[in-house]
């Protein structure tokens, strides 16, 4: 049976839920932050009014998290086939950040003319709109009735793009498609022909790192890597740990920031390749002990 329902998926990311999660389920936080990144990577596409680097930003703030997502189960040593979204669906991420990455740079130097992005219009809800109206014709339909249906699919779609948009019922279960993509009255498309500059989308990189390695250590990990060697530009502090959550004076290091200095001291001398056979059980046991400190913050808390 074809359960398709659009509207379901659009209310899991939508601002209601995540206010619901907020006052209801406040200890359930890392649904919260998992709902909130890979919902702004939906709106990226679906956005009439987001600017194209904020496109950039979003789409490279849900890559870093999913690699920083995968580095903390290896970290933890939890399974990732127990603890990580499938492997078709990261990689349905994956052909997003890179999809939505590749169109800003197609319309900004390929094209030879200045055209603008429309996200919401590259994908392949124009197709799902032509299949429901063959299945309203023809429910079991073979190509031989596609063909013969063209000028009827013409006509159709035609008049659902004039048509005004009824408002839906967002109550409704198994409720099918909820297509979107002629709605753009809200959509300024002198705004969607500008697009930004590698030094800004470099900018941006460095800040969805920061933002992606906050949200993690709001859930208590602490990553210790900086962004990809292709990212432009790299960081050079990768936490930054305020005064509010150490509580603790300058000239005063905490136990859990004397792990992690440790932590960092091991990291360095496998990365240089010293020939040390105490580096790998060094990296265990500082892990084990912050991440037991973690804990116990997060039990005080």
């Amino acid at each position: 049976m074809d359960r398709q329902d659009d509207r379901a998926a659009a209310r899991l990311f939508s601002a209601s839920t995540l206010e619901f999660l907020i006052e209801n389920n406040p200890e359930n936080l890392g649904l919260i932050v998992y709902l909130f990144v890979f919902g702004e990577l939906v709106d990226a596409y679906q956005s009439r009014t987001m600017s194209h680097l904020e496109h950039v930003k979003v789409a490279l703030w849900a890559q870093f998290f999913k690699d920083q997502w995968k580095k903390f189960l290896k970290d933890a040593g939890y399974a990732p086939g127990r603890h990580f979204i499938s492997n078709e669906a990261s990689d349905i991420i994956d052909i997003m950040v890179n999809g939505i990455i590749g169109l800003v740079y197609i319309h900004r130097d390929i094209l030879k003319h200045q055209f603008p992005l429309l996200p919401w219009r590259n994908g392949s809800e124009t197709n799902e709109h032509v299949f429901g109206f063959v299945r309203d014709l023809v429910p079991d339909f073979t190509m031989l009735d596609v063909l013969q249906l063209v000028p009827k699919l013409g006509v159709r779609l035609m008049a659902a793009c004039k048509r005004k948009n009824k408002a839906a019922d967002f109550r409704r279960a198994a409720a099918g498609y909820s297509h979107t993509y002629s709605e753009a009255n809200d959509a300024d498309m002198h705004f969607l022909t500008i697009f930004p500059t590698d030094a800004e989308i470099a900018s941006a990189s460095q800040t969805a790192f920061d933002e992606s390695t906050m949200l993690w250590e709001l859930l208590g990990y602490y990553p210790t890597s900086s962004p990809a060697a292709d990212i432009p530009s790299p960081i050079e502090n990768d936490v930054e740990l305020s005064d509010e959550e150490d509580n603790v004076d300058d000239d005063e290091i905490s136990d859990r920031q004397e792990l992690q200095n440790a932590l960092d001291a091991a990291a360095v001398m496998q990365a240089s390749g010293l020939p040390t056979n105490q580096v790998d059980e060094t990296l265990d046991q500082c892990r084990f002990a912050v991440a037991a400190l973690n804990l116990t913050e997060l039990e005080k808390m």
